[in-house]
């Protein structure tokens, strides 16, 4: 629902969007356009699916300012984790790491296993991001390949 995306998006201000285009009540483009509009979000990074693969939809896609476009069904969760960590500059590990994604883009227990990235293994928590039927969630980093959590770093840098 891109109603209710843009609203996740504008309270949860997430670092990366991965939305689908067809969705009820307004398209992932719309959406788009209305979080480049808003000074809140227009800064936010954002991936975009399809399962055809339409060159006109890429087209709008780059021109709405989408920083990748994924056909469904031709990459791999991998592929989508990995596309997600290179629009992340290193220092959001610092931080919150949030992404919200649309539940027809991935489902949980594969985003979960592909979330270990050999190249630098990172923990994330999932949690319900979108309320109702149409499921979803957000992925937060939780820690490090060394087990301590951001908080506990914290904690530990004040002792």
């Amino acid at each position: 629902d891109g109603v209710e995306g843009l609203a996740l998006a504008k309270q949860y201000k997430p670092d990366v969007i991965f939305t689908g285009i067809m969705m009820p009540n307004m398209t992932g483009f719309e959406m788009m356009q209305r979080l480049k509009e808003d000074p809140n979000t227009a800064a936010i990074p954002v991936m975009i699916s399809s399962h055809l693969g339409r060159e006109a939809d890429h087209v709008e896609a780059e021109k709405l300012g989408a920083k990748a476009f994924v056909v469904r069904g031709l990459v791999s969760p991998r592929q989508v984790v990995t596309l997600v960590l290179k629009l992340l500059d290193t220092k959001v590990f610092e931080e919150t790491f949030q992404v919200v994604v649309d539940p027809e883009q991935l489902d949980a227990p594969k985003l979960q296993k592909y979330l270990h990235v050999p190249s630098r293994p990172l923990v994330f928590e999932l949690t319900p991001g979108l309320s109702g039927e149409s499921g979803g969630f957000i992925a937060r980093f939780v820690h490090d390949a060394g087990g301590a959590s951001k908080k506990e770093k914290d904690q530990e840098g004040r002792s």
